[in-house]
């Protein structure tokens, strides 16, 4: 009873951010919002066009002599490397990046219902699910044709607060921890991966969980947080050692 519930808040939030799809679909042609999402869907296409790539230096940002681009490449690696498996043109791969957003949204209702469900209820739970559903900003930055790497950080962000939440529970045992901490370090990469200004958001959960293992005096669950913590920082150091060195360095 309670899957067919989320089941169904989720068909919700992929409703309410298909709202207006006639004027992202209009012809036969995807019409992607100006701005950021316009150079995520280029970047991505790169990935679409030329996958395992990922664009990391633009000839067209500063232009003639070009530039590394500024943020990490995983949102808009993903985007391209589903429409490469999935489709087999241009504009099939625009459907799929017009769609990236709202699927973002329907993954972030779990941990969002588990958050709440931690906290009170799974009442809670489905109210918290509910309200996201029809939140404006949320709304705003997930809806269809937004093809946006903030949806994807606003769906991370909600498996970082979860997997906080959920660690912080100092008397859980060793088992459950472990796995929580190997989601903890999946997330926080991927949130490092995909958007440069995340680290204060990461520095609270895994303070928050420093805080939690101190206090309780779990050795535990301090040396999961370090090795989560220690791989997260190999992959990032990995990634940054194979970039182009940044503008002003």
């Amino acid at each position: 009873m309670r899957l067919l519930a989320l089941l169904a808040l989720i068909a919700l939030v992929l409703v309410v951010r298909a709202l207006g799809f006639e004027f992202v679909w209009l012809e036969g042609d995807t019409v992607f919002p100006p701005a950021d999402a316009q150079y995520h869907v280029r970047r991505a296409l790169y990935s679409f066009e030329n996958f395992p790539s990922a664009l990391l230096f633009d000839s067209y940002v500063n232009f003639p002599g070009g530039a590394p681009i500024p943020w990490p490449p995983l949102f808009d690696f993903v985007v391209g490397g589903v429409a490469y498996f999935w489709v087999d043109d241009v504009p099939g791969f625009e459907r799929v990046a017009a769609l990236s957003a709202p699927f973002c949204a329907a993954l972030a209702t779990v941990p969002i219902y588990l958050a709440g469900r931690r906290l009170g209820s799974p009442a809670v739970g489905f109210a918290a699910v509910f309200f996201f559903a029809w939140l404006p900003l949320a709304v705003s930055y997930t809806r269809l044709g937004n093809a946006d790497h903030h949806a994807a950080v606003s769906m991370i962000g909600a498996w970082l607060l979860y997997t906080g939440m959920a660690l912080s529970d100092t008397q859980a045992p060793f088992r459950r921890l472990a796995a929580l901490a190997g989601l903890l370090f999946v997330a926080r990469t991927a949130m490092l991966l995909t958007w440069h200004g995340s680290l204060l958001y990461i520095g609270l959960i895994d303070g928050l969980i420093l805080l939690a293992g101190v206090l309780s005096g779990r050795r535990a669950l301090l040396g999961l947080q370090v090795a989560s913590l220690l791989g997260s920082v190999v992959i990032v150091v990995a990634l940054v050692g194979i970039s182009p060195e940044p503008l002003g360095e």
